[in-house]
């Protein structure tokens, strides 16, 4: 299983003598799932999606609420809808 709430701190990657370089060691990654919105623009509905991916519906459902997913369902979604697994969540990168 994958988590995919994942928040990340990562300080001091490079030796920075600057103290104004160090602020931007300081970055928090947020990952959400966003199949539903995947499948509207490839107009799949959860049904569709189900039988060419062989995912069950009410997993497809339940996938963006979730905060994990096995990765044999990440790899038959994206495969069915022709797309990366990455293209199924939104990624955003803050500096903290």
């Amino acid at each position: 299983m994958l988590n995919y709430n994942i928040h990340i701190r990562i300080s001091h990657l490079l030796k920075m003598e600057d103290s104004s370089m160090e602020k931007i060691a300081h970055r928090r990654i947020v990952v959400r799932p966003r199949l539903q919105e995947v499948m509207e623009i490839n107009g799949f509905t959860q049904e569709q999606l189900s039988e060419k991916s062989g995912v069950s519906q009410p997993t497809i459902s339940r996938f963006d609420a979730s905060k994990m997913h096995q990765s044999r369902v990440l790899f038959a979604l994206s495969a069915a809808i022709g797309c990366s697994v990455e293209d199924l969540f939104i990624i955003v990168e803050d500096r903290v």
